[in-house]
């Protein structure tokens, strides 16, 4: 397959997911399945920023169902994983989106991340683009809260045609946790002890998403309430909880979902995203092509390493089958996010 075919088939299996996990959420479509793991629904959102770039329906609904559903996403945390995030135009157009948000009904909650810091080009670009990476031409009326950031779209029209998020499902556990905890890291914390056993509180700050202090005063509060034990693991203190009594007040079905790094994993595909932008189209000898896809490899190694999902690139890959076996591992990636295998 060439590099071309495979950038494009690489693009659409993230649509695919992304359908996938907004449709588990409530955005207007089937969904007739539940992925096994935890969805993230704010790293979720950052990452529709950068992937969905290539299906604007798919865009305009993750609006649609933000303006229905956004009392369930966490802004603090949501800005933490912004402020981290390495694609320039996904915090633009996240700025974007916060500036949009903050226009229905002055919801002005969001206006921390509107503004966010971001560095406007002096000439802007269509933030649409075709499944080979190409910009989509933008007619007529301009989004204005895109324009202030540099992209070019037309004006967002929501369709409210969403549903409220679902609390019942295994993937939904992180929002069926917020709506007994409230928007504070006890979701995540709780959600992570339940899939990992126990843990200490520099784990769970970094899996979760928050700074230590707020997730350190969250753990404090649980074990003074009875909620969650605490013991000791070496020099730190260890966190745990009696899944037993969780499982049936939160309606868990088995098998219990996994808890998958989703920020690491969307950081990794986001950075191939950009790897297939930067290098299509470009003349490069055998040589070369193998070794930067053999680089990329070795990106995506490391980024998703301990994240929980499968991770086909975690082996060596040499230089001289660069090509085929990078394409073999890929692929094996994009149907394990897609739900073609278990």
């Amino acid at each position: 397959m060439s590099l071309e075919h495979l950038a494009q088939k690489t693009r659409n299996s993230l649509i695919e997911f992304l359908w996938r996990q907004w449709s588990q959420l409530g955005v207007a479509g089937e969904a007739g399945f539940s992925d096994n793991w935890v969805i993230d629904p704010e790293a979720l959102l950052i990452f529709a920023m950068d992937a969905g770039r290539f299906d604007p329906r798919l865009f305009d609904e993750v609006v649609d169902w933000t303006a229905t559903n956004e009392r369930w996403l966490s802004l603090q945390r949501l800005k933490n994983l912004a402020e981290t995030w390495e694609g320039d135009s996904a915090r633009r157009a996240i700025v974007a989106f916060a500036r949009l948000l903050n226009s229905f009904e002055k919801r002005h909650r969001w206006r921390a991340l509107s503004n966010l810091p971001v560095e406007v080009p002096a000439e802007p670009v269509p933030f649409f683009l075709d499944m080979h990476g190409r910009p989509l031409p933008v007619l007529g009326e301009l989004d204005r809260f895109f324009s202030e950031v540099g992209l070019l779209r037309p004006p967002v029209v929501t369709r409210r045609l969403s549903r409220r998020a679902p609390m019942n499902a295994n993937a939904g556990l992180i929002l069926k946790l917020r709506s007994l905890f409230g928007l504070g890291p006890r979701a995540e914390v709780v959600a992570y002890l339940m899939m990992h056993g126990s843990a200490n509180a520099a784990e769970i700050a970094c899996a979760a998403g928050y700074s230590r202090p707020p997730v350190q005063e969250a753990l404090n509060d649980l074990v003074e309430g009875g909620y969650i034990l605490v013991g000791r693991r070496g020099a730190r203190k260890s966190y745990s909880l009696q899944l037993e009594r969780w499982q049936p007040l939160l309606e868990l079905r088995e098998p219990l979902p996994i808890w998958v790094e989703w920020p690491r994993v969307f950081q990794g595909l986001g950075d191939l995203l950009r790897f297939f932008a930067e290098i299509e189209g470009r003349e490069l000898s055998d040589y070369m092509l193998r070794s930067r896809l053999l680089t990329q490899a070795e990106r995506l190694r490391d980024g998703l390493a301990e994240t929980g999902i499968v991770n086909p690139f975690a082996g060596p890959l040499a230089l001289a089958d660069a090509r085929d076996e990078f394409e073999r591992r890929l692929d094996a990636l994009l149907k394990a996010l897609t739900g073609e295998v278990s």
